[in-house]
């Protein structure tokens, strides 16, 4: 199994973004950087892009683990190429409906699709009957995390204390817990796969994104759901949710947000729950020029190298590196065949 599937970084895969419509105030100066992403792009076309107001398609909702980081990362691209950039918030069909309205885009690169492997499961089930190869990549972001980036959270008044005390509940109540997840997205995968590994049947609920779930623990309408370490801890403070167990990348320690939580392998070593890669990248239409996809790319780049988006990224005790459109689409071709094969084991009957 642990050949199978890489580290789980969900905090990595926080594409941090604005309210639905938000956009920046106002462009910032050209940096030196930005003056060498145009004269890159340049040797491949003379691409204008941006030549007008990007709308960029996340498939997330405001306030959670992935409003956070992906805030940081579009500034960062803003100060590359002084451009003004739309979020645009749809979490409809797990990022299906998103992912189609940047399919069937123009391709000038002015409506992308800034999202991560999260829709590889909704590919893996037939959620969303395209794939990413309709699509252009151009380029990923990939966020390496020294510390877990992803936890159990239940409501605060929750009777369980410990993750013991959760599966020893679910496995003499079969189907009785109600876990929160969100159709078509990685986290009803991971839910499949920990009850899996576990060996316990609960009812998963469609509880919607981050902050969706959030409510629906405090409104004990869930009992419990896995969701970034990043943004909760403030809800763990107010004693309106708790924090039972964490897991991230093979290797890595408790995070500094939870330093008395521990780790799912401290809990359970001999339980092997498979990781899935979570992986960001930004996708265009098909039939982009290939000096937009440049600079695009370039852009991309740019953003990983400035102070803004290493300071942001350091807070979360991870860094992030580039990687070109050529080799994401391969590893993207990767992740998918393992997230169809932990779709198969995690339906295996």
């Amino acid at each position: 199994m642990k050949k199978l599937f890489a580290a789980m970084t969900a905090a990595a895969m926080a594409l941090s973004l604005a309210a639905c419509g938000s956009s920046a105030s106002s462009a910032p100066a050209k940096s030196e950087a930005a003056s060498k992403t145009e004269s890159t792009a340049a040797t491949a076309g003379e691409s204008k892009w941006p030549s007008d107001t990007v709308s960029m398609y996340v498939p997330a909702k405001a306030g959670g683990g992935t409003d956070m980081t992906g805030r940081v990362f579009i500034q960062g691209m803003s100060e590359i190429n002084g451009g003004n950039y739309i979020v645009v918030n749809d979490v409809t069909g797990g990022g299906s409906v998103a992912a189609e309205t940047v399919r069937n885009a123009d391709p000038d690169g002015l409506n992308l699709l800034m999202y991560h492997t999260g829709l590889c499961t909704s590919i893996a089930s037939g959620q969303y009957a395209h794939t990413l190869d309709e699509f252009t990549i151009c380029g990923m972001f990939i966020t390496v995390p020294e510390e877990a980036t992803g936890a159990l959270f239940v409501p605060g008044n929750s009777p369980f204390n410990t993750l013991e005390e959760l599966v020893d509940y679910a496995k003499a109540h079969p189907g009785e817990l109600m876990a929160g997840m969100q159709n078509g997205s990685s986290t009803q995968l991971i839910e499949a796969l920990f009850e899996k590994a576990m060996g316990i049947e609960c009812t998963m609920v469609d509880a919607g994104s981050n902050a969706d779930k959030v409510t629906a623990l405090m409104g004990n309408q869930i009992d419990y759901c896995f969701m970034n370490t990043t943004g909760n801890d403030q809800y763990v403070k107010s004693g309106d949710l708790k924090c039972l167990v964490q897991w991230g990348s093979e290797g890595s320690t408790r995070s500094t947000i939870f330093p008395d939580v521990p780790l799912l392998e401290e809990v359970y070593p001999d339980v092997d729950m498979p990781r899935l890669d979570m992986y960001g990248y930004i996708a265009g239409p098909k039939g982009m020029s290939d000096a937009d996809v440049a600079a695009i790319s370039e852009t991309i780049k740019g953003a990983v190298e400035t102070q803004t988006v290493k300071d942001g990224y350091a807070k979360l005790a991870t860094t992030v590196e580039f990687v070109s459109p050529e080799e994401s689409v391969e590893i993207l071709k990767k992740c998918q065949d393992a997230y169809n094969e932990a779709y198969a084991l995690a339906n295996a009957q």
